[in-house]
C-alpha cells in the first residue's frame, strides 16, 4: 500500500515460458490511498487482490493504466473511490476481471475521476459477475469509453452510469462511447439511470446487447446526446438488441436522436414512454 506517499511506477512483467510476474495481496494488490501517488501502473502479468486487484482511494494515478496481462478481484478488478484521479486513462488488451460484482468502478463521496477515458483494445476483455464498467455518485470518466474488444457484465449490465441514492449526483461519461467490439450486460447493454450524463453519444458498429431487458436503456431523467448505430462494408452490422427492447427511453429521460444504419432488435425494437423524450426522433 502507498500512503501518502510516492513511487514512479511499478511495472509488473512476464518472462518467456512460464514465468509470471505476480503481484498479490490478501485485500488488494495494488492499493494507493490517503494522498498517496504514482506514476503508472504496466501490467503484463497478474495482479490479485481478495478483495480489489487495484484500489485507488484519495489518491492520484498520473500516467495510467497499461494492461496486458491479468487484474482480477473478487469485488472490483480496478477500484477508484473517494475523490480518487487516474490521469491517462486505462489501456486494456488483457483481462480485467471482477468475480462478484464490476470490473472497472469509479465511484465517489467526493467523486472520482478517469482523464482519457478507457480504452479496450482487439483482443482485450473486460468482464464483471455484475457490470463491466461502472461510474457513479459524482464521478466521471472524461475521455469516453472505447471497445474494440469485449465488455461484459454477466448478471445485469455491461456499461452502467448510475447514482448510489437520490440525494447523490450520478455518473458522467464525457466523450461518449464508442463500440466496434462486443458490450453484453446480462439484462442491460448500456444503462444510463438515475440522472446519469452520456455526452457525445453512442456510436456502434458492433454489438451491444441485453439479453433478458434491453440492448441500450436511458431512465430516470439521464440523458444521452444520440445514438448512431451503423454498418461498415462487408458483413459487420452494427446491432443493438434486447430481451424486450433495443433501445428504452423512459422515466422523464432524454435521448437527443436515433440514426440507425444497422439493426435494431427487440420484442419491441424502441420503445418510449413514462415521460420518456426523444428530441430529434
Amino acid at each position: 500500500a502507498i500512503n501518502n506517499g510516492y513511487i514512479d511506477s511499478i511495472n509488473n512483467q512476464s518472462l518467456s515460458g512460464s514465468q509470471v510476474g505476480t503481484i498479490a495481496g490478501g485485500q488488494y494488490g495494488i492499493a494507493v490511498q490517503s494522498g498517496g501517488s504514482i506514476g503508472s501502473i504496466n501490467n503484463a502479468g497478474t495482479i490479485f487482490g481478495g478483495s480489489k486487484a487495484i484500489s485507488l482511494k484519495s489518491s492520484t494515478l498520473l500516467g495510467g493504466i497499461t494492461n496486458v496481462g491479468s487484474i482480477i478481484g473478487p469485488y472490483r478488478g480496478i477500484d477508484l473511490g473517494h475523490g480518487a484521479l487516474l490521469a491517462n486513462g486505462i489501456t486494456n488488451s488483457g483481462l480485467i476481471q471482477a468475480t462478484v460484482w464490476s470490473a472497472i468502478d469509479v465511484w465517489g463521496e467526493p467523486g472520482s475521476t478517469i482523464t482519457s477515458g478507457i480504452s479496450n483494445l482487439s483482443g482485450g476483455t473486460v468482464l464483471g459477475n455484475g457490470v463491466g464498467i461502472s461510474v457513479w455518485s459524482a464521478s466521471t470518466i472524461a475521455g469516453g469509453i472505447s471497445n474494440a474488444g469485449q465488455i461484459i457484465g454477466s448478471t445485469f449490465a455491461g456499461i452502467l452510469a448510475t447514482s448510489s441514492g437520490p440525494s447523490t449526483a450520478a455518473g458522467t461519461i464525457l466523450g461518449g462511447i464508442t463500440n466496434t467490439g462486443s458490450i453484453i450486460g446480462g439484462s442491460i447493454g448500456i444503462f444510463a439511470n438515475a440522472g446519469s450524463l452520456i455526452a457525445d453519444g453512442i456510436t456502434n458498429t458492433g454489438l451491444i446487447s441485453g439479453s433478458s431487458a434491453s440492448g441500450i436503456f436511458i431512465n430516470n431523467n439521464s440523458f444521452i446526446d444520440s445514438i448512431n448505430n451503423q454498418s461498415l462494408s462487408g458483413s459487420q452490422v452494427g446491432t443493438i438488441a434486447g430481451g424486450q427492447y433495443g433501445i428504452a427511453v423512459q422515466g422523464n429521460a432524454t435521448l437527443g436522436s436515433i440514426l440507425n444504419a444497422g439493426s435494431i432488435l427487440g420484442a419491441t425494437a424502441i420503445y418510449v414512454g413514462d415521460g420518456g423524450t426523444i428530441v430529434n426522433g
